[in-house]
C-alpha cells in the first residue's frame, strides 16, 4: 500500500481551494498515519515550465511546508497532468515493489487527480479516494464545490475507484500495514529469510504463484519438528531455516515472514485440538496462516503445518483445505482469529524450553 501525495505545492495549495482548512488538516492527518503504520508515502511534484506559477526553478515548486517529504520519502516529477504518465516513473517503482493499494490524495481534483484516478485504474492499481483529502478551484464551467462532488460523489466511486471517509482510509492502513511490519518472530529481513523469499520470487510467475510456491516450501520442505523426532526448538522465522525443522507455531511464522518479505500481508490464526484422538491428554494450541490475496480483495486461510497420514492440507484460494477438522463434541474450538504476530505467551513458551518435549500450552487463546 502507498499514499501517493499529488502535486500539493505551495504555488497551487492555498485557501482559495474548496474546503481548505478541512482538506489540509485531513491530508496531514493521513500522512501522518501512513508514516506512524508503515505505509510509504509517495510524492508527485508539477512543473509548468520557466515564468509559470509551478516552476521547477522557484520556492512555489516546493511541497506545502505542512506536508513536507521526509529525507527519504519518494519524488516523482511530471510536466503532464497524470502521475502515472511514463516520464515519471511512478508505475514502475509501484511494480517492483508490488504495490496494488493506493490512496491518492492532493490537487487539482479536476485535472491532475481526474487525470492519475483515471491512468491509475487503467494500470492495474487499486485507487482509493479518501473523502475531503482533494481539492480544487473554481473553473469557468463548475464553481469549485460543484467541480469536487462531481469526481468524488459521481465520476470516480465505483468506476476508478474506492471512495471511502478519511477514518475508513486510516483503518485500511492501519489493518494491512500490521500484517506486513517485521517481528521477533517474523524475521523476513534476516539473510536466510530473505535468500529463500528471494529464491521463491524468482521461480514465480506472479504474486498467486508465489504464495503457492511459499506455502508448499514451508508445509512440504520443513518437517514438523514432532513428526521427523526432532528435539530443537526454533524459535523464529530464520530458526525454521537455520535449523531445517519448526512446530506450527514458528512454521507459521515462516510462511509469514516469506509473505511479508514480499510485500503480501499475512498473519496468524489459531485452533484449539486435542493432543490425542480425545480429550484424555489434553489440548494444544495450533497455529495456521491467514493470507491476504488482493487480487481477491479477501483473507484466506492456509496450514503447513506439513502433511502425514491422515493429514492433508492443501492450497486453496476458494474451500478451506486445513490440517484438521474441528471436532466440538471434543471441546475443540477454531477461534477464526488473525493476529499480526505470534502470541506473547507462545513466544515465551519457546524462550524458555530447551526441548521440544518441553512445550506446552495449557490455556485457551482467548483467555
Amino acid at each position: 500500500m502507498i499514499l501517493l501525495v499529488v502535486d500539493t505545492q505551495r504555488g497551487c495549495f492555498n485557501e482559495k481551494l474548496f474546503a481548505f482548512k478541512t482538506v489540509k488538516e485531513n491530508i496531514k492527518r493521513l500522512i501522518a498515519e501512513a508514516r506512524k503504520n508503515g505505509v510509504e508515502v509517495c510524492y508527485v511534484q508539477h512543473d509548468d515550465g520557466p515564468g509559470a506559477d509551478l516552476d521547477k526553478e522557484t520556492p512555489n515548486y516546493e511541497i506545502f511546508d505542512e506536508f513536507a517529504p521526509l529525507p527519504d520519502e519518494k519524488r516523482f516529477e511530471k510536466n503532464v497532468n497524470s502521475a502515472f504518465h511514463p516520464m515519471t516513473g511512478l508505475s514502475e517503482y509501484l511494480k517492483s515493489k508490488n504495490e496494488k493499494d493506493i490512496i491518492t490524495i492532493g490537487v487539482s481534483t479536476d485535472y491532475c487527480m481526474d487525470a492519475t484516478v483515471k491512468c491509475g485504474f487503467e494500470q492495474g492499481f487499486n485507487i482509493i479516494i479518501p473523502a475531503y483529502a482533494n481539492s480544487t478551484y473554481d473553473n469557468p464551467y463548475f464553481d469549485k464545490e460543484t467541480a469536487y462532488k462531481y469526481f468524488n460523489e459521481f465520476m470516480w466511486p465505483k468506476r476508478y475507484a474506492k471512495a471511502v471517509s478519511v477514518d475508513e482510509a486510516i483503518e485500511i492502513m492501519k489493518n494491512l500495514s500490521d500484517y506486513l511490519k517485521e517481528t521477533d518472530s517474523i524475521d523476513y529481513t534476516n539473510p536466510l529469510v530473505a535468500k529463500k523469499a528471494a529464491e521463491l520470487k524468482a521461480a514465480s510467475s506472479d504474486t498467486l504463484d508465489y504464495i503457492e510456491r511459499a506455502y508448499k516450501f514451508v508445509r512440504d520442505e520443513i518437517p514438523h519438528t514432532w513428526d521427523a523426532k526432532l528435539t530443537v526448538v526454533s524459535k523464529s522465522a530464520s530458526d525454521v531455516l537455520k535449523n531445517k525443522t519448526g512446530i506450527c507455531w514458528t512454521k507459521s511464522c515462516l510462511l509469514a515472514a516469506l509473505l511479508r518479505a514480499n510485500k503480501i500481508p499475512a498473519g496468524i490464526n489459531y485452533q484449539y485440538l486435542t493432543r490425542a484422538d480425545d480429550a484424555s491428554d489434553g489440548y494444544i494450541i495450533h497455529a495456521l496462516n491467514t493470507v491476504y490475496i488482493d487480487s481477491l480483495k479477501k483473507w484466506i486461510r492456509l496450514d503447513a503445518r506439513g502433511n502425514k497420514p491422515g493429514v492433508d492440507a492443501q492450497f486453496s484460494l476458494e474451500k478451506e483445505i486445513l490440517a484438521f477438522p474441528i471436532r466440538p463434541e471434543f471441546g475443540e474450538k477454531d477461534y477464526r482469529d488473525n493476529h499480526s504476530d505470534l502470541d506473547a505467551r507462545l513466544k515465551e513458551i519457546l524462550k524458555v524450553s530447551g526441548n521440544i518435549l518441553e512445550v506446552r500450552a495449557d490455556f485457551e487463546m482467548e483467555n
